[in-house]
């Protein structure tokens, strides 16, 4: 599976390329967390075992235009085909989105651990 992610510190995206069998079409997943992520290839653990929950995903399916160039469709969208250019934009443009939605205070960006520990904290009183 190939991967790669953008981050600002409080919210995340992550885009993986998921391919269950050879013989078989892959697809593209993108994954919304309101929470930082560790990226590919960074040397870090999560505190705890608190990986950051998922809070969205699409998936993006390969297709052939009509001219029979690769293009993309989201799965759970209106069916329109994307060039591989236009889903990187849009990609970019979720992740853009979903700052400025932390930003204006929409999402709810604490951590998982300190949710967690919240949460125990509240259980033993």
């Amino acid at each position: 599976m190939d991967v790669f992610g953008l981050t600002n510190g409080r919210v995340s995206i992550n885009v993986a390329w998921v391919q269950p069998y050879t013989n078989i079409m892959g697809k593209l997943e993108l994954k919304e967390f309101h929470n930082e992520i560790i990226l590919p290839g960074e040397n870090k653990l999560y505190l705890a075992g608190h990986p950051p929950s998922e809070q969205g995903k699409r998936i993006f399916e390969p297709d052939l235009s009509i001219d029979e160039n690769l293009c993309w469709v989201d799965k759970g969208g209106p069916g329109e085909q994307l060039s591989t250019t236009v889903l990187a934009d849009r990609a970019v443009q979720l992740f853009l989105d979903l700052c400025q939605r932390a930003n204006r205070g929409e999402i709810d960006t604490t951590s998982e651990y300190y949710r967690s520990f919240q949460r125990d904290w509240r259980e033993s009183e």
